[in-house]
């Protein structure tokens, strides 16, 4: 029903351009005036079923009914899913109006709404029956990796910009730093094996303000490609990896706050290995903004930033 009502929509409005996932997104308007969005995701050109493989694994989880049980004011945004040809069509609702500004400071009031969401996610199931399919933790923690990236075939640069920026990122750490995110990125496993010894969940394992929607009733995450298993304090990670210069409460103060949300959940080592983790993942994106923004302020931010997870990194 569902395909043919997308194949007669009256409207068609592509969104952004390919981006850092290669996935394809359009927003269409159908016959009866509602308005959907079509992400179209395939091996040869989605650069994280390149990395992590597991093609077609959001829709799959979605087929599978992992996302019956998320907790109250959590959501997922998929209507339906189908395979076409070597293709995955993911058809979501139009949660837009929720959406944060890519270059937006977020709030302490919309932080704490990312952490309350994600915590609840992960207290709903880390008692219940583990989720498939999922990426593997060390392919979820490695899909950036310098070698991993150097294998993507894809028509845009976001695999040429994640090698320039690593190399960016040995230029500007001190070489302890360096060295010890060089061995990381050679052992795939052994950080993920380490991490997956505390107690695990279900992460959505890319928790960017971009892949969340603000609406009225709950938070919507999407984008669930990296989903994985693994200790909390992954998914806090990556978002402060990504956010954590550009959001109003600090860094202590949102592992303070997240600490307090996981409960029994929490562990301080596995929060470490997490950070490390984080460096090992986003660091080519802290050296890229600290050598070639071209605001000085941003820059000197964004120094900032990287001396802070530098100033974190411990896999002792």
């Amino acid at each position: 029903m569902y395909a043919e009502a997308i194949a007669e929509a009256v409207e068609r409005i592509p969104i952004g351009e390919a981006g850092r996932s290669g996935t394809r997104l359009e927003k269409v308007r159908l016959s009866d005036g509602s308005a959907l969005v079509v992400k179209r995701t395939s091996a040869a050109y989605d650069r994280v079923t390149q990395t992590t493989g597991g093609h077609g694994r959001e829709p799959r989880l979605f087929l599978s009914g992992a996302f019956r049980t998320l907790p109250p004011g959590v959501g997922h945004a998929i209507v339906e899913a189908w395979a076409e040809g070597d293709e995955w069509v993911i058809l979501m609702r139009d949660v837009s109006a929720g959406l944060i500004p890519g270059d937006h400071v977020a709030t302490y009031g919309e932080v704490e709404r990312v952490l309350t969401g994600l915590s609840a996610l992960h207290r709903a199931y880390a008692s219940g029956p583990r989720p498939a399919p999922l990426c593997p933790l060390p392919l979820m923690l490695g899909n950036l990796y310098p070698g991993k990236i150097a294998a993507v075939r894809a028509d845009h640069d976001f695999p040429g910009l994640v090698l320039r920026g690593w190399q960016r990122f040995h230029e500007v750490v001190p070489a302890d730093i360096s060295a010890a995110v060089r061995a990381v990125h050679h052992d795939h496993s052994g950080l993920a094996d380490r991490l997956g010894r505390f107690p695990s969940t279900f992460l959505h394992g890319d928790p960017w303000l971009v892949n969340c929607s603000l609406m009225p009733d709950e938070i919507v995450f999407f984008d669930w490609a990296l989903a994985a298993w693994g200790p909390p304090a992954i998914d806090l990670s990556v978002f402060l990896a990504g956010h954590g210069s550009r959001i109003q409460p600090s860094r202590e103060e949102v592992l303070v706050r997240f600490r307090e949300l996981s409960g029994g959940l929490h562990d301080a080592t596995a929060t470490r290995l997490a950070l490390s983790a984080g460096l090992a993942l986003m660091g080519w994106n802290k050296a890229l903004d600290v050598t070639e923004h071209p605001d000085p302020a941003k820059r000197a931010r964004e120094r900032a930033d990287l001396d802070w997870w530098i100033s974190h990194f411990d896999l002792s």
